[in-house]
This record gives C-alpha cells, sequence and structure tokens, in this order.
C-alpha cells in the first residue's frame, strides 16, 4: 500500500510530458484525471489478483482515487452562433450542408471525429 502511494505522490509531482524530450514542460505537472486512472487501473489489477486467487487479500482496497477538478466547457454565446450561421452561404448545397453539421453539433455536443466516424449511409 506504501509502495502504490508513494508511486501516486511521484506520478502528482512529475512533469506532464515526462518522457517526451520534444515536449518538455517543467511548469505543468501530470493531470490529475490521468493520475485518477492509473489509479483506477492499480485498484483493478489489485482486485483481479485478489478474484484469480493470486493473493489471498486486496491490498489496494483502501486506496483512495484522488479527487480531480471538473472540467467547465465553455459554450457559444447567442452572438458567436450568429456569427457562424451568418458565415454561410445557405443559398448552396455546401451551406445548406453545413447548416445542418453546425445544428448538429450545437444540439447533440457531437464532436468533430465523432461526426467524422459516423458511417456513410447514416443520413440516407
Amino acid at each position: 500500500m506504501e509502495l502504490a502511494k508513494e508511486y501516486i505522490s511521484c506520478l502528482q509531482s512529475a512533469p506532464k510530458y515526462d518522457g517526451q524530450p520534444d515536449r518538455v514542460s517543467e511548469s505543468q505537472h501530470t493531470s490529475a484525471a490521468k493520475v485518477r486512472n492509473h489509479v483506477r487501473v492499480l485498484r483493478g489489477s489489485a482486485t483481479w489478483l485478489q478474484r484469480e486467487a493470486f493473493t489471498d487479500d486486496n491490498v489496494l482496497a483502501q486506496l483512495k482515487v484522488p479527487q480531480a477538478a471538473a472540467k467547465m466547457l465553455q459554450t457559444l454565446s447567442d452572438e458567436e452562433i450568429g456569427k457562424l450561421f451568418g458565415a454561410l452561404d445557405q443559398d448552396k448545397s455546401a451551406g445548406c450542408r453545413n447548416a445542418a453539421i453546425l445544428l448538429l453539433f450545437l444540439d447533440t455536443g457531437l464532436r468533430c471525429s465523432d461526426l467524422l466516424n459516423l458511417p456513410p449511409k447514416t443520413f440516407i
């Protein structure tokens, strides 16, 4: 348990891009979300070891997952949304398509990568 706590402490104080010399940033540390994910993996591994009878007890059962601050996403104002739609020429097919894509993004919160990965026949 102490070794796991020491590992978490090292993670929390490690530079954000540790091991990536081209992206060195001493001012930023590993994100809280990444630390939380490491802790979850450790706990899950310890649970699996116990369940499969490799260990008698789950030595990391009491290991607490560190808190991470919730990220607040910035939303577009009505004025910004108006500017986006105002920049489109909806008299042309490409403008109509782009307006439909914007509406899809705004109404569903869909990410660009999700839209690109939709099967081609989704909208037919």
